[in-house]
C-alpha cells in the first residue's frame, strides 16, 4: 500500500476504514486492498435531492428521515424519477457524449452547487434586491443569490420563507416564479393581505434586508410527456406552481403535453403574470390555451372573459373527459379549493376530493391539490 493510498482511507480502529478508491471513476484497483469497499453514502440522497438516481455510485439508503410537510404521503404523482434525472440520466446524450466517471462528476457538481443555495433542513438568509409592483395588491420581490447560480427548484415545489415579526418568528410557503434557468436571484410574487403575518411583513421590507429561507419542498412532480393534457384551475396567486410547470414544459425540447389555464380573477386587474402568461401561449401554438374568469367585466379592455365564478356547467365545457392521460392541478384561495376540490387535509395531504370535479366524475388519480 502506497502513501497516497494512506492518506485517502477513512473510518474507526474498531472496523476496516473505508477505502476512498470505490467513489472514485474506475473503483479502487487494488486486488489484496485491506481497507473497505462498504459504499459511501450519498449525502445529497440524505437530504431527499439527490438527481443522479440509480446510476449515483455513493450509497441510496435508507430513505431519508425528514418527511416533506407538503406532500407528506407522496400521493399523486410522487415518482421517484425527475426532469434534471430524465436529462443526465442513464440513457441521456451526455452519458454516451463524456466518460461515464466525468458525466458522475459532472452531475454531482451540479448538484452541490444547487443543494449549496438552499437545503430542506435548515433555514438560509438571502438579501432582497429589488422591488417591482405588480398591481394595487401585489408586489415581485427579488432576491440575491450568488453569480450564475440558480435556486436550483424541482418542478414543482415550494419553499418556506421565515421572517422576524416583533418577537415572533413567522414562517409562510410559497412558490417562486423564476425559472432555474435565471441565474442570480430568484423572485417571489407576494399579494398583500390584511390579516396576513409574512405578507404585512413584505411589504415593509427595503433592498438590503433579509429573509430566510428553507426547501426546496416537492409539492407534485412533473415528468414530461407522461401526461397528454394538463388542465389547471387557478385563482389569484395560484398560478404560481401552475406557471413553474408550464415554464417546465415549453422549454423541454421534447414534451408534448398541452395545457388548459383556467384562471380566475376578481377584476381584469388583478390577473396576474398575464403577459408572461401570454407570451407563452404565443410562443407554443397549441400547447396552452387560457381562460379567464372575472367576477366582475365591467371595463375590459381586449381580454375575452367569462363573467361570474369558476362553475361546474364552466368546467364541464372545459375541461377534457376523466382519462389516465389527463391530469387537473387546483391552487387558489381556501373557498374556491373547497368549492372545487375539497380542502387538503390538516397534515398537507391531499385528502378526498369532493366539490365540483368529484360531481363531475373525476377521482383522485386525475386531480392534485397544490
Amino acid at each position: 500500500m502506497n502513501a497516497f493510498h494512506k492518506r485517502v482511507v477513512s473510518g474507526s480502529s474498531s472496523s476496516p476504514p473505508r477505502c476512498k478508491f470505490v467513489n472514485t471513476p474506475g473503483g479502487c484497483r487494488k486486488a489484496d486492498c485491506q481497507f473497505s469497499h462498504e459504499a459511501q453514502p450519498c449525502k445529497f440522497y440524505q437530504q431527499g435531492n439527490c438527481r443522479n438516481g440509480a446510476s449515483c455510485r455513493f450509497q441510496h439508503g435508507p430513505a431519508p428521515s425528514s418527511s416533506n410537510p407538503f406532500n407528506p404521503s407522496g400521493g399523486f404523482g410522487s415518482a421517484s424519477s425527475n426532469p434534471f434525472q430524465a436529462k443526465f440520466g442513464q440513457s441521456s446524450g451526455l452519458a454516451t457524449a463524456v466518460a461515464q466517471g466525468v458525466r458522475r462528476r459532472l452531475v454531482h457538481i451540479i448538484s452541490a452547487s444547487m443543494t449549496s443555495v438552499l437545503t430542506p433542513s435548515e433555514f438560509t438568509p438571502f438579501s432582497l434586491a429589488e422591488i417591482v409592483p405588480v398591481n394595487h395588491n401585489t408586489k415581485i420581490y427579488r432576491f440575491k443569490l450568488p453569480d450564475q447560480v440558480s435556486l436550483g427548484l424541482p418542478v414543482a415545489s415550494c419553499v418556506l420563507v421565515r421572517g422576524k415579526i416583533g418577537d415572533e418568528l413567522v414562517t409562510r410557503p410559497y412558490t417562486p416564479i423564476t425559472s432555474n434557468r435565471v441565474k442570480g436571484h430568484f423572485d417571489l410574487m407576494i399579494k398583500s393581505y390584511p390579516a396576513g403575518k409574512l405578507s404585512a411583513h413584505f411589504a415593509t421590507l427595503k433592498p438590503g434586508q433579509t429573509l430566510e429561507f428553507q426547501g426546496p419542498f416537492k409539492k407534485v412532480e412533473y415528468v414530461p410527456k407522461k401526461k397528454k393534457c394538463i388542465a389547471m384551475i387557478a385563482g389569484g396567486t395560484g398560478i404560481t406552481p401552475m406557471l413553474q410547470v408550464i415554464e417546465e414544459s415549453l422549454n423541454h425540447p421534447n414534451d408534448t403535453t398541452k395545457f388548459l389555464l383556467i384562471f380566475a380573477n376578481v377584476t381584469e386587474g388583478d390577473i396576474l403574470l398575464r403577459e408572461r402568461l401570454e407570451g407563452f401561449a404565443r410562443s407554443a401554438p397549441g400547447r396552452l390555451e387560457i381562460r379567464y374568469v372575472l367576477e366582475k367585466t365591467e371595463g375590459l379592455s381586449k381580454v375575452k372573459a367569462s363573467k361570474g365564478y369558476v362553475t361546474a356547467d364552466l368546467l364541464k365545457s372545459l375541461l377534457p373527459a376523466p382519462a389516465p392521460d389527463m391530469s387537473i392541478f387546483v391552487c387558489g384561495p381556501p373557498p374556491m379549493m373547497k368549492a372545487i376540490s375539497g380542502d387538503k387535509n390538516p397534515d398537507k395531504s391531499q385528502g378526498p376530493l369532493t366539490g365540483i370535479l368529484a360531481q363531475l366524475g373525476y377521482t383522485s388519480d386525475h386531480v392534485f391539490k397544490f
